[in-house]
């Protein structure tokens, strides 16, 4: 058993350790040109894959609600909502199914 939550918090640490990474490297990015950001988003898509698809969703729920544009130029937009803000998203989407959501399943099918 405690072998298995070692394993478990290595996993996490190379997990968070590679978002990290994105996220640098997305900040990186956006300052090169206007797709960076684009990039960005579709490392973090492959990081928190399949809940992951959800994200933008969510980005177009917080449009209507707050009525902010988001297809203004990107040098106009600020670096904490076109950067940091979904990355904290995926990060705990990608958390949740990784780590919660796998987990209780993988439990599950073994009482069945």
């Amino acid at each position: 058993m405690l072998n298995n939550k070692i394993q478990n918090n290595i996993k996490l640490i190379i997990w968070l350790i590679f978002n990290i990474i994105i996220l640098i490297y997305g900040t990186y990015l956006r300052h090169i040109g206007p797709d960076g950001a684009v990039v960005f988003i579709y490392f973090m898509y492959f990081i928190s894959f399949p809940l992951g698809l959800v994200i933008p969703f969510v980005f177009v729920c917080i449009d209507k609600c707050i009525g902010y544009d988001i297809n203004i130029y990107y040098e106009d937009f600020p670096i904490i909502i076109d950067i940091f803000f979904p990355w904290v998203l995926f990060l705990f989407v990608g958390y949740f199914q990784w780590f919660v959501l796998i987990p209780k399943i993988k439990k599950l099918m073994i009482k069945v």
